[in-house]
């Protein structure tokens, strides 16, 4: 959007031309305005962030906003990571009135990050009923390892279910998004997640 209201005033009728704007999806305002209303630690950045995004990043964030809210009946929460030029977007759908378990929201956002190969990620919460209203949205930090311990295998293992070819086509594509999808769990002869190159029993499955 910057590089949009800088354009706008190269010309020498500047002053007389209308002023650029955005046009947001309704499901994005309304993440938007929950974020603004609860105005919790980092939610101008996270605002910041997202207003930034081009037309295609704001219909893809709509949508998946969107899908995964809906299904809020049949699930507590769902997450997707929105990723391409520049940070990625990592958003936590949680349902209104169940309690956030937040070691899961970092562990999920810490694995999505790796997945995407980011080295830094925006993260935000919001607190969703399934018929559309978005009662409050904070942002959080999400801290991206750099190298697999013991501690952090179980969100290496995680980063690489989400890398794999089922959900490469939203996780490689520009602005892309990706739901959570249950995925065959490492068996314990299988190459190591993390890349050793040695057996996952041998490596980080002991």
């Amino acid at each position: 959007m910057s590089d949009i209201v800088d354009r706008s005033f190269e010309g020498e009728d500047w002053e007389s031309g209308p002023f650029p704007t955005q046009d947001f999806p309704q499901e994005v305002l309304k993440l938007l305005e929950a974020l603004d209303a609860t105005r919790a630690c980092g939610w101008l950045s996270a605002e910041s962030h997202i207003r930034d995004f081009g037309e295609e990043g704001r219909s893809n964030l709509a949508k998946m906003l969107s899908d995964l809210r809906q299904t809020l009946n049949q699930h507590p929460a769902r997450y997707f990571i929105l990723a391409g030029d520049g940070e990625p977007l990592f958003v936590w759908l949680q349902k209104h009135d169940h309690q956030i378990d937040w070691t899961r929201v970092n562990d999920k956002a810490s694995a999505a990050a790796l997945a995407v190969k980011a080295s830094s990620v925006i993260g935000v919460v919001a607190e969703v009923s399934a018929d559309g209203t978005y009662h409050r949205a904070q942002s959080f930090a999400v801290h991206v390892p750099t190298e697999p311990t013991e501690e952090n295998a179980h969100i290496y293992e995680e980063a690489a279910r989400m890398a794999q070819p089922a959900r490469a086509v939203s996780l490689s594509q520009p602005r892309g998004v990706a739901p959570p999808v249950k995925t065959k769990k490492t068996g314990r002869n299988d190459p190591c997640p993390c890349g050793s190159g040695a057996k996952y029993k041998k490596c980080h499955g002991r």
